[in-house]
């Protein structure tokens, strides 16, 4: 059972880095002044295309699930986004529970207290999760 529980995990990070990737790919075109939008449009088109494939090679444990996730569409710059949105930065929040040792309710109450009054919350979480990575003396 627990062995099953990571293989699972190791899949899901597999496919965060996979749409990762993607998206890192996606801007890289975007920002290419030297390509018409036109040619931006058909290698966009032909990223998205290639999520099969990066599937195929990422060495999942399962990667059929995946494939039908892929089969799912439309695959578009708003769904990239919806990711983006959802994972970007995860090894902050991540930093930030590692802190509080695991302790879900610790960590809730951190993030809201980092958060309070911010005007910028994301900043504010990127400092905080900063300040408990540097090592101390």
């Amino acid at each position: 059972m627990v062995a099953q529980v990571l293989r699972e995990d190791e899949d899901h990070e597999r496919w965060r880095h996979i749409l990762r990737s993607l998206y890192q790919d996606l801007a890289a075109i975007y920002a290419r002044e030297d390509l018409t939008d036109a040619e931006k449009l058909d290698r966009k088109e032909a990223l998205f295309a290639s999520l099969h494939e990066r599937v195929n090679t990422a060495g999942m444990n399962h990667p059929e699930r995946f494939q039908r996730a892929v089969a799912r569409g439309p695959w578009n710059n708003a769904r990239m986004m919806q990711y983006r949105t959802y994972n970007h930065n995860r090894d902050r929040f991540q930093r930030l529970l590692d802190a509080d040792q695991g302790d879900l309710l610790a960590f809730i109450q951190r993030i809201a207290q980092i958060t309070k009054r911010s005007r910028n919350p994301f900043k504010s979480l990127e400092a905080a999760a900063d300040l408990v990575s540097q090592p101390t003396d």
